[in-house]
């Protein structure tokens, strides 16, 4: 039967039963790989790893992990840094919404993906102490990207040398917290460590006065607990 002259063969991209295009089907076989490693990392230390078991577990071609991530050690870095953006997304889960609430909807986000993924996460919020420098690079670089949500939601600039003292600091404090909760079973519930988190770094905000008297900690502490600007 001729189709009309409007229809699409059914293998057209967007077409109902339509195959999937090669392009497709790299970047689901990609994901495949980074789930089945993500999940293996977490259960034992790099070098207890083999590629081959990664391979299975995805059920992918040996060869095709190689292609893709062009070693071991690269695939252990895109799971890394693909676990440092998800804690990134989980942050800015809120951040369309006034300041004081997307720190908190950040705070009680990230804190949730770390209950969920608990091993890999110890081991990456650990890795400012850890000796492999792709552990320590990508929890550098996660906790670089939170200060710069952060300064941004309260209206500081992230580069002014206090603001990156106190607010390294702030974040290594959380850090520790979600060691501690997550080692201890989450016993805490999340919205009272969450207000804790909060008055911890309220307290560090306003002893920034005495490193920098004409920093304007007054109005960043306004921001955090009320989303607002003195005077808006």
């Amino acid at each position: 039967m001729n189709s009309d002259a409007g229809s699409r063969p059914d293998d057209a991209p967007g077409a109902p039963g339509a195959s999937p295009s090669r392009a497709e089907r790299k970047v689901a076989t990609r994901g495949r790989v980074l789930e089945a490693a993500a999940e293996t990392f977490a259960e034992r230390d790099y070098s207890a790893v083999t590629v081959s078991e990664i391979a299975r577990r995805a059920g992918v071609a040996h060869g095709l992990v190689f292609h893709h991530f062009g070693s071991k050690q690269g695939l252990y870095r895109a799971v890394l840094d693909r676990f440092v953006k998800n804690m990134d997304s989980a942050f800015a889960a809120g951040a369309d919404t006034d300041p004081a609430d997307a720190i908190r909807a950040g705070l009680r986000a990230h804190l949730c993906y770390v209950a969920d993924h608990p091993e890999l996460a110890q081991r990456l919020i650990a890795g400012g102490r850890s000796p492999d420098a792709d552990v320590l690079e990508a929890s550098q670089t996660g906790r670089a990207r939170a200060l710069e949500m952060l300064a941004e939601l309260v209206g500081v600039d992230a580069d002014d040398a206090t603001v990156q003292f106190v607010g390294r600091t702030i974040i290594a404090a959380a850090d520790e917290a979600s060691l501690n909760w997550v080692r201890t079973g989450c016993r805490l519930p999340v919205d009272d460590l969450v207000e804790w988190l909060v008055e911890v770094g309220s307290a560090a905000i306003r002893g920034a006065a005495v490193l920098d008297p004409d920093l304007d900690v007054d109005t960043a502490l306004a921001v955090v607990h009320t989303g607002r600007r003195p005077g808006a």
